[in-house]
């Protein structure tokens, strides 16, 4: 991982990398979504923008990436104070782990391609499973990569309980079918 420690990827490329696989990873719901939405509101407001798969894989990633920027912005800036600039380090690094985990969700989603009942399940469980999986490795390689040894605990209180938090209300607003 040296180059997460060396910060060779430019913060940007790498924000609209992070966009793009929350895109991935959520395009079979939100391509599904927007296909029940036209079909309920009739053939008079569908147009040829809307309908289209590749409006539904870029509307699909932006609830997911504003919630990240935003609970990322006020989650390090809250750890600041006690933990200096390497919150700086930590967040851009968050990043790269969080890209991988919703390539591998967007990887599962395509079982649903295969067997559409997989969805009703997967589409709660693959997720949660590919950014659990992610979320510790990313802990133990702050452990290991900065020298915050004697305050992981807070480090981890702080961000296994964000996580935890927004993915609980996350799996909730899917199970109701809003998100």
């Amino acid at each position: 991982m040296k180059f997460l420690s060396e910060k060779k990827i430019n913060p940007v490329m790498a924000g609209i990398a992070l966009y793009l696989s929350f895109c991935a990873a959520n395009f079979y719901f939100a391509r599904g979504d927007w296909a029940f939405m036209l079909s309920k509101t009739g053939a008079l407001y569908q147009t040829a923008f809307i309908s289209n798969p590749i409006f539904a894989f870029l509307a699909g990633g932006a609830l997911g990436y504003i919630l990240y920027e935003l609970v990322t912005l006020f989650l390090f800036r809250s750890m600041r104070p006690r933990l200096g600039f390497v919150v700086e380090d930590m967040k851009y690094e968050l990043r790269f782990f969080y890209f991988a985990a919703n390539c591998v969700a967007a990887l599962l989603s395509l079982l649903y391609l295969i067997s559409p009942i997989i969805s009703i399940y997967g589409g709660v469980v693959f997720p949660f499973l590919a950014t659990s999986a992610f979320a510790v490795l990313y802990l133990i390689y702050v452990q290991r990569a900065h020298s915050i040894k004697s305050l992981f605990g807070f480090v981890l209180i702080r961000l296994g309980g964000a996580y935890i938090g927004i993915y609980a209300f996350l799996t909730v607003l899917k199970i109701l079918g809003v998100a």
